[in-house]
C-alpha cells in the first residue's frame, strides 16, 4: 500500500516523468530510486544486525541469492538493457503500470498486456534461453565476498553515495520545478495525504522502509515483475502443461509469489482513489 501511494504521490509513474528521466531532462525517477536504495540498504543492514530479525534476513538473502546465482553477467546486462529500452519507449514499467491504470493513464492497459506478453514469451523460450542466462557467472555472489569488506561498511557507504547524489541533484534541479507551479504541495505534515505531490526523495524513503515488513513477514525483498509470471501461471490448468512449462509453474503457489499480485491490486484501487481525491 505504501509502495503504491508513494509512487502516485511522487508522480514517478507518469509516462512523461519516465521518458524525461531517460532524456536527462528531469530527475524525479532517479531521486526516488536512489533514496529508496539508500534507505533500503540501511534497513536491511539493521535487520541483519538485530537478533530478532536476523533469521528472517538470512532467509530473504538466501532466496535472493538463489536467483542471482543462476545468472551470468551477460544475461543481467541484456535484461537491464531490455527493461530500460521498454521503459523509455512505453513510459511504464512492471512496478508502475498498475499505479498508472489506477490513475487513469492513457494506454496503461496496453502496457500491462505487453508485460504479460513479455512474461509469456520468456516462459515459452525459457529452456532455450537457459544456457545464455547461466553463461559467464561471476565467481562472487556478493560485493562483500568480492571486496572482502564487511556488509555494514558497504551498506553505509552505499547509503551515503545514494543520498549524496540525491542532495546534489536536488540542489541543481529542485523537485518543484518539475511540477506545475500551481500544484498543491504539502506545507505541513498534516497536509501530506491531501497534497497531490510529494518530494520524490521522501517517497523513495518510504519505499525503502518497506523492505522491513517484506523481509520480516514475507521472507522476501521488494519486487513486482514476478507478479506477471504468477498471473500467467494460472493458464497451466493441467499436469501436462505444468510439466511442460515447469519454470512458469513455479509461480503458481506460495506467499512469495501471491503477495505481489495482492498488493498490486490494492495499489491500483488506492492510487485511483488518491488521484480522484487530489483532483477533487
Amino acid at each position: 500500500l505504501v509502495f503504491g501511494i508513494s509512487m502516485q504521490k511522487s508522480n514517478v509513474y507518469a509516462p512523461w516523468t519516465i521518458r524525461n528521466q531517460y532524456l536527462f531532462e528531469a530527475f524525479t525517477m532517479l531521486k526516488l530510486f536512489l533514496a529508496a536504495a539508500g534507505t533500503g540498504a540501511i534497513v536491511l543492514q539493521m535487520l541483519a544486525w538485530l537478533p530478532i530479525t536476523k533469521r528472517s534476513f538470512e532467509w530473504s538473502e538466501k532466496a535472493f541469492l538463489s536467483c542471482v546465482n543462476a545468472r551470468g553477467w551477460p544475461s543481467v546486462a541484456a535484461g537491464a538493457f531490455t527493461l530500460g529500452a521498454g521503459m523509455a519507449l512505453s513510459g511504464g514499467c512492471p512496478g508502475m503500470v498498475l499505479v498508472q491504470i489506477g490513475s487513469g493513464v492513457q494506454w496503461s492497459g496496453l502496457i500491462f498486456l505487453g508485460g504479460l506478453a513479455g512474461g509469456l514469451t520468456y516462459a515459452l523460450l525459457q529452456e532455450r534461453l537457459a544456457p545464455f542466462v547461466a553463461w559467464k557467472k561471476l565467481p562472487y555472489t556478493t560485493v562483500t565476498e568480492w571486496m572482502g569488506v564487511p556488509r555494514g561498511v558497504l551498506a553505509l557507504g552505499l547509503a551515503a553515495c545514494c543520498f549524496g547524489t540525491v542532495i546534489g541533484l536536488e540542489a541543481a534541479f529542485p523537485w518543484k520545478t518539475e511540477f506545475p507551479p500551481s500544484a498543491p504541495y504539502p506545507k505541513h505534515p498534516k497536509e501530506a495525504f491531501e497534497a497531490l505531490y510529494w518530494p520524490p526523495w521522501l517517497s523513495g524513503m518510504f519505499i525503502g522502509l518497506m523492505q522491513a515488513p517484506a523481509v520480516v513477514f514475507l521472507f522476501d525483498t521488494l519486487g513486482s515483475s514476478s507478479s506477471f509470471m504468477t498471473v500467467l501461471s494460472m493458464v497451466l490448468v493441467t499436469d501436462g502443461l505444468r510439466k511442460r512449462f515447469s519454470h512458469l509453474a513455479g509461480f503458481r503457489s506460495g506467499l512469495g509469489n501471491w503477495w505481489q499480485v495482492t498488493c498490486e491490486r490494492l495499489e491500483t484501487v488506492l492510487s485511483g482513489h488518491d488521484c480522484m481525491t487530489g483532483i477533487g
